[in-house]
């Protein structure tokens, strides 16, 4: 079985159709183009997050819309992009109807949205309500609980101070405690809504914040470790699970958390790495028998000193699934999750399908760290960088190359990523620290305000 079968299993989803793309700067889709035309794609729409940075796409290969999503934080970007799709902007509108006048196109969604159609249009893959509700990190520990999963103690508590403080001081093991809040205003991600605090004295800014967004909270002591997650995927048949990456969720004094990417260079032990899977295909059947869900998901967590122990669920593909097919680049991995959704009965194969890329991902090794910076950029800057005495700098000349580093524009400001060199880079270890090396790089090149960060310990 190889990668071939897969993609050609998915090749309907293409095949004499108009096809449009969304959920993404426009930069992020050129090296998705060649292969939605080479899948049979007649023609393609793309409603960009803004213009992102790297190489764009040729006007040849493609029409597309900007979508103004500037916010001053990711998760309104994501906000303000599903506000936009749910009533598109006029030129946008009147651009993709000259495209396509019969709406015969088809959306294939991002996997934040949840809608059925987009302006008169199907949406192929699109999540459903009920499955996004289970991201809310206040139901997390229910589930987990449903699912025979063994977790952190916690307390639910309303956004009310002395509440707070008795679940903090009846929890914290010594480190603090972590305060996560609910998606009464919607989904929320990368860190955003999570504060890490100590004392009654650091409460003021979290509560504040809080206070203005959710109505509910989650208290659970701060878990030492390396924040890691664990891929699975339910099929008709069963549920699949891939194997743990890396998160870079780093840390800036003052106990502030900065979710900054995913990598798959990081080995847990091998027991671990199956009580992770085992965990997977728990949680999987859970969500089947809870709310038919199909498709791909994560757990998210952090590899402590007892093992690993979940956090929060997220019902869709997570970032770290990019790095697991650093050596399958021609499987469509987002397609054969569509398809999952839909229901298509497909011959998918779990078994053989697992195999390739669990097996995949331990050959071939990949991500890195990427953040969004308030400095600003007007086109991307990349350099490439050499390791001296345990340090990188900027490559001269012809030295070896451990990675490539890059700022460009983002929705909120400037975007900056670093691609550390596959075939040079260690596995095993946590890759954390060198990505806080190109960041301290990054920083003195573009004064980017990333120079005070630090990697999670290994305590396992």
């Amino acid at each position: 079985m190889d990668v071939e079968y897969f993609r050609d299993l998915i090749r309907y989803q293409f095949a004499g159709r108009k096809i449009i793309m969304s959920g993404a700067p426009l930069a992020a889709f050129t090296s998705a183009i060649p292969t939605v035309k080479e899948l049979g794609a007649t023609d393609l729409f793309i409603l960009a997050s803004g213009v992102g940075s790297g190489e764009l796409p040729s006007p040849d290969d493609a029409r597309w819309a900007i979508l103004d999503t500037r916010s001053d934080t990711m998760i309104g970007s994501f906000r303000k992009m599903e506000c936009l799709l749910d009533d598109l902007p006029a030129d946008a509108r009147r651009g993709l109807d000259d495209w396509d006048p019969e709406k015969q196109s088809v959306l294939l969604p991002s996997p934040f949205y949840y809608r059925d159609e987009l302006a008169g249009r199907r949406v192929y893959g699109w999540r459903r309500p009920e499955w996004l509700a289970l991201e809310d990190k206040t139901v997390a520990d229910e589930l987990w609980d449903a699912a025979g999963v063994d977790r952190a103690p916690s307390r639910l508590v309303p956004v009310a101070l002395d509440e707070v403080e008795r679940a903090a001081a009846e929890l914290d093991r010594g480190a603090g405690v972590v305060l996560s809040g609910d998606a009464r205003d919607g989904f929320n991600g990368g860190a955003e809504y999570v504060r890490w605090v100590d004392s009654s004295a650091e409460m003021s800014e979290p509560m504040q914040f809080f206070s203005l967004h959710c109505d509910k909270l989650r208290v659970m002591p701060f878990l030492e470790g390396i924040p890691c997650s664990i891929h699975g995927l339910v099929f008709p048949e069963r549920t699949v699970p891939l194997r743990p990456c890396e998160l870079m969720t780093l840390r800036r004094p003052g106990k502030a958390l900065k979710y900054c990417g995913a990598a798959s260079y990081w080995d847990p032990p091998d027991a671990d790495r199956e009580d992770m899977r085992r965990i997977a295909e728990r949680v999987g059947e859970h969500l089947r028998r809870r709310v038919d869900y199909r498709g791909a998901f994560t757990v998210d967590g952090v590899m402590t000193a007892e093992g690993f122990l979940p956090t929060e669920l997220n019902t869709r593909a997570g970032a770290g699934v990019g790095t697991l097919l650093s050596g399958l680049s021609r499987l469509s991995f987002g397609s054969l999750n569509r398809a999952l959704i839909e229901r298509e009965a497909l011959d998918y194969r779990p078994d053989e399908f697992e195999r390739l890329v669990v097996g995949a991902a331990d050959e071939h090794r990949g991500g890195g760290g990427w953040t969004v910076v308030e400095t600003e950029a007007e086109s991307t800057a990349k350099t490439l960088l050499t390791s001296e005495k345990g340090h990188l700098r900027p490559t001269e000349n012809d030295e070896d190359t451990a990675g490539s580093l890059s700022f460009g524009p983002g929705e909120q400001g400037g975007f900056v990523r670093f691609a550390p060199a596959s075939n040079v880079t260690p596995t095993g270890d946590s890759l954390a620290p060198l990505v806080v090396d190109s960041f301290r790089v990054a920083h003195e090149l573009w004064d980017v305000g990333l120079d005070d960060l630090a990697p999670a310990p290994s305590v396992r």
